[in-house]
């Protein structure tokens, strides 16, 4: 029999998976998430570097800092997912901070931390908007370290939309779980069905149309949504018998296959037209230079090739040289 300590982590490391996904999307989107979550400007073109640094901590636990980045060589920001209430969240944040600085420093008298944010994905009335440690450096004084909290169910799909965070949207469907959980009624399965496959789904697709995330975001967004959906949802008998599991394969399976099979039609055309004009504009230069040639081994004159060709005689003189 799975204790609930061990089932605590799978289902941790569900959500921790969901989250890494999100990360990884195009820059575009990451760095869009980034400026609702910590209130920046960034240029949604600015690079953006991951840090995949993997530590040992003294009991010889892996502790993985996976959700640190730096965007354009500079700001670097660390962003904690927590599924769980975890009364010591705070002090993971700093041991990941304190690690990263430690190992990319730049002056080795200077640690720089990153900027620290935790996610806080379930519903949990009476916790604090920041967690904070103080830090005690004896006769030197004591500093204290706060890492603001989002409290992700506190806000709905419009404050995501109006803030371009929308690659949390997946996580919008945690709304319904205490409910679903507790009875499957003919509202809140409803609600639930309204919530991913309208209400979300086209969020998804506006943010698609206006650029705020790419073609290929929005698949992995789907398909982000029926894992979870799957997780969450799809075990219920009522689900399974009365057409939601099916309805859900529908619009997030079977229409993103198609949608994928579309778009990579559609690049590949792209790209095959790209190659075709780069391979006629090379000819026609190869045309164009044998021709300024001929012309000049019989005219012997720049000056009249270059007017019978309708070119600068600086162009024809360039294509003999």
């Amino acid at each position: 029999m799975v204790s609930t300590n061990e089932k605590v982590k799978e289902i941790t490391h569900i959500y921790d998976k969901i989250m890494k996904r999100i990360l990884t999307l195009s820059g575009t989107a990451v760095i869009n998430l980034i400026n609702g979550l910590f209130n920046t400007s960034h240029p949604t073109n600015a690079p953006v570097f991951y840090h995949w640094t993997e530590h040992t901590d003294d009991d010889l636990n892996r502790t993985i800092a996976d959700t640190i980045l730096t965007i354009d060589h500079i700001y670097i920001y660390h962003m904690e997912a927590q599924m769980y209430q975890d009364d010591e969240i705070e002090f993971r944040v700093f041991d990941y901070g304190y690690k990263y600085a430690l190992d990319n420093r730049r002056d080795p008298d200077h640690l720089i931390f990153p900027s620290p944010r935790i996610l806080q994905l379930y519903a949990h009335k009476g916790l604090p908007d920041s967690k904070s440690i103080t830090l005690n450096f004896g006769n030197q004084g004591t500093f204290l370290y706060t890492v603001p909290v989002f409290k992700l169910l506190e806000h709905d799909l419009a404050y995501l939309n109006d803030n371009k965070m929308i690659v949390l949207a997946p996580f919008m469907m945690l709304s319904l779980r205490d409910s679903i959980r507790e009875k499957r009624t003919k509202e809140n399965t409803e609600a639930l069905h309204n919530l991913i496959l309208n209400d979300i789904l086209s969020l998804i697709e506006s943010n698609r149309l206006s650029g705020d995330i790419t073609s290929a975001d929005a698949i992995r967004l789907q398909r982000l949504l029926y894992k979870l959906y799957q997780h969450l949802y799809a075990h219920y008998p009522e689900f399974q018998e009365g057409g939601l599991n099916d309805m859900m394969e529908d619009g997030l399976v079977l229409d993103c296959d198609i949608w994928e099979r579309d778009i990579t039609k559609k690049l590949t055309k792209e790209l095959t037209e790209q190659i075709t004009n780069k391979v006629s504009a090379e000819t026609h230069a190869q045309d164009l230079a044998d021709t300024v040639r001929k012309l000049y081994h019989k005219l012997h004159s720049v000056d009249q090739v270059a007017d019978l060709l309708d070119l600068s005689v600086e162009r024809v003189t360039e294509i003999l040289e």
